[in-house]
């Protein structure tokens, strides 16, 4: 497995965690207790900011190049990049809704857990299915030419957070959630 599979694969493990923890607070909602919404907010934002640029930014890369070159698994790529933007759009949301909340605005609970329930599913949804369709795809098709030309053009992306600025606030996120978990 290349460097930038180990990556995302990696990114999807840590947005999975997020994810999970995100599941729990809807539990929390559910049950009839207030969740620490300013904590999912910072959740929110997180996958806004890295998933949502620097993660999807490779990915889509990554699936134009193999469109581009490998067109017979053109369909399950395009899926994927269609769903890119689906889910700015309901991170978005999510990310406007989770404000509200934390800012005590008058939300419905019930509509806020729809929404909450929704961005987690389809986020969950979307990983497996590139992890179980996408990612192997791309492992079959690429030559080691291709991983050549593709971190090529990954050297040329300037976009996002430094990888280390970046696995520093998950692992402050994460601690933050495991502590509002006891």
């Amino acid at each position: 497995m290349t460097q930038l599979m180990n990556e995302l694969h990696q990114d999807h493990q840590q947005i999975s965690i997020l994810l999970t923890i995100l599941k729990n607070k809807l539990a929390t909602l559910e049950g009839g207790a207030r969740p620490n919404f300013a904590l999912m907010s910072e959740v929110v934002d997180y996958l806004s900011d890295y998933a949502g640029s620097s993660h999807h930014e490779r990915e889509d890369l990554l699936y134009r190049y193999l469109v581009e070159h490998y067109p017979a698994n053109a369909d399950i790529v395009s899926q994927q990049l269609q769903e890119h933007q689906e889910l700015a759009r309901l991170t978005l949301d999510m990310g406007r809704a989770t404000h509200a909340a934390m800012l005590d605005a008058p939300v419905s609970l019930v509509d806020f857990g729809r929404l909450l329930k929704r961005f987690v599913d389809k986020q969950q949804l979307h990983l497996s299915l590139e992890e179980s369709k996408v990612f192997p795809v791309v492992q079959r098709c690429f030559s080691r030419n291709d991983w050549q030309l593709v971190a090529a053009q990954l050297a040329s992306l300037n976009g996002g957070q430094a990888k280390s600025t970046q696995q520093q606030r998950y692992r402050e996120l994460t601690h933050a959630l495991i502590e509002d978990l006891t």
